[in-house]
């Protein structure tokens, strides 16, 4: 979110209309995204599992040089 905030984005949190990436979980896609034109700006997570993201970044090796 720091990154986020310093280029100058905002949070909205009411306002779904009013954003440009909405973050929002499988269950929200499979129920809504049918029924629900994005405008031309918006973008929304392509992660089928978003948990598995944050499983991989747990796993995944470091290597030190």
């Amino acid at each position: 979110m720091d990154v986020m905030r310093n280029r100058g984005w905002q949070e909205v949190l009411n306002e779904v209309e009013n954003c440009d990436i909405y973050w929002c979980d499988r269950e929200w896609i499979k129920d809504k995204f049918d029924k629900k034109y994005l405008p031309d700006n918006m973008r929304i997570n392509h992660f089928r599992n978003y948990f598995e993201v944050v499983i991989f970044i747990f796993f995944y090796p470091v290597k030190t040089f």
